[in-house]
């Protein structure tokens, strides 16, 4: 335990977060944020990850309501399933482009989500990514996308206007289904 945060013993993935602090800035030589390591942390604010970090394991952000913030390092890779779920003051986050793959319900109920660019590698959207983002606006696909899976965009009544790749050749069930809740 190091300034309330543990750590593998390798120091190379953070296993959980035992602090109060409302802006995290995660060290470099972190390559994971792991399994619901700052899941239901409602102090939260803001969150700074370093060029080190590749992955952000499920549930990783889970939750933490107060979570305005998020600056993926330019190496972040992987996004584990519901890792920023019910993330509900995240307006906007900019992903970058080394993210090759987004878990299922990554982003599900942040209803304050307005805006989001999806990575140009990313070639599906797993289920209910986006479900419940009730706010979200604006929307960019990547030009390789080929999978739009279940609940994707499931009560993301605002979106104004969304291009469809022509790579596209799966739109699951209830894909854009129009609903008040998640």
């Amino acid at each position: 335990i190091e300034r309330g945060m543990v750590y593998s013993s390798t120091n190379m993935v953070i296993l959980a977060c035992l602090c109060d602090d409302e802006i995290i800035i995660v060290e470099n030589g972190v390559v994971s944020i792991g399994k619901s390591a700052f899941s239901n942390n409602d102090t939260l604010r803001s969150v700074i990850l370093p060029p080190s970090v590749k992955y952000i394991e499920n549930s990783a952000f889970s939750n933490c309501t107060n979570l305005e913030t998020v600056n993926l390092s330019n190496s972040t890779q992987i996004i584990g399933e519901y890792a920023f779920s019910y993330c509900q003051s995240i307006k906007r986050i900019d992903l970058p482009s080394t993210i090759v793959y987004i878990g299922a319900n990554s982003f599900r109920g942040c209803v304050n989500l307005e805006s989001i660019e999806l990575p140009q590698l990313m070639t599906s959207m797993e289920d209910g990514l986006l479900l419940g983002c009730e706010k979200l606006k604006n929307v960019k696909l990547p030009g390789v996308l080929v999978k739009i899976g279940k609940k994707s965009f499931s009560g993301c009544s605002r979106i104004e206007e969304i291009q469809l790749p022509d790579s596209l050749s799966i739109i699951d069930d209830y894909a854009f289904e129009k609903r008040r809740r998640c």
